[in-house]
């Protein structure tokens, strides 16, 4: 996003952003994988847990390739870095948003059910 909004700003102001913008994903992942994991058997979670290892690596593995491809591009048709650059973080912007579907379908806890819990440990404990 920082590139997108603001392409021709200092590195100093699109490092902070960068910075914030990792600072989000990092207090977001806990949550997203907790949701996950909710409502799976506690015999299920290791396969699971392995399975989402694998596809996080693969799929950032795929998105560095992808946008990597993207600056290449426009840089080999004559385009200056910044904009290439742009253009990639462009093109995260609208994967990110369109990663706001799945997300919305991901499972919610009612807050006003008894066996919520506000700090995320199991109803009853894994043996």
């Amino acid at each position: 996003m920082p590139y997108v909004a603001a392409p021709g700003a200092s590195d100093s102001a699109l490092s902070i952003a960068l910075f914030l913008r990792g600072i989000g994903l990092g207090l977001a992942t806990v949550p997203i994988t907790a949701a996950a994991y909710m409502r799976m058997s506690p015999a299920a979670i290791p396969e699971a847990t392995t399975l989402l290892s694998v596809v996080q690596r693969i799929g950032g593995s795929f998105g560095t390739a992808f946008l990597l491809a993207i600056v290449a591009r426009h840089l080999a048709t004559g385009g200056s870095a910044p904009q290439a650059y742009a253009i990639a973080f462009g093109a995260t912007l609208i994967i990110s948003l369109l990663a706001l579907a799945p997300a919305a379908l991901l499972p919610r806890r009612d807050p006003a059910s008894p066996d919520s819990d506000t700090t995320g440990a199991a109803a009853e404990p894994v043996r």
